[in-house]
């Protein structure tokens, strides 16, 4: 069975983030492979600001490894993030409240750092 899990992070601040990511990589050693999606929605969405800054490198080293990193467009708009300077790999959905319930509705295990 492949498991299916959501990462939530809807605040801006480091810890939470680091956990999150943590969390992440430490799932993928002991399951081998497994379908992630990282949502970030909300405050989160400031992570975000010039490209992702010291973060950039980690999303998309993500996304290479087959986790799926989502941002929130309300998000995006509400806090002036430039999609343009979204590091490699980052997906844009219209609403991420609806993707946590769309995901949740799908079977996808929901986990909060």
């Amino acid at each position: 069975m492949k498991h299916k899990a959501v990462f939530h992070v809807d605040m801006a601040e480091d810890k939470i983030l680091d956990v999150a990511l943590a969390n992440i990589d430490n799932y993928l050693k002991a399951v081998g492979q497994a379908r992630i999606v990282l949502l970030f929605n909300g405050p989160a969405a400031n992570f975000f600001h010039d490209g992702g800054g010291v973060r950039a490198q980690a999303f998309a080293e993500l996304a290479a490894r087959g986790v799926r990193v989502a941002l929130c467009n309300n998000a995006l708009v509400k806090f002036g993030v430039d999609r343009d300077k979204l590091p490699a790999g980052v997906e844009v959905v219209p609403a991420g409240i609806v993707e946590l319930v769309e995901l949740q509705h799908d079977g996808w295990a929901y986990i909060k750092p």
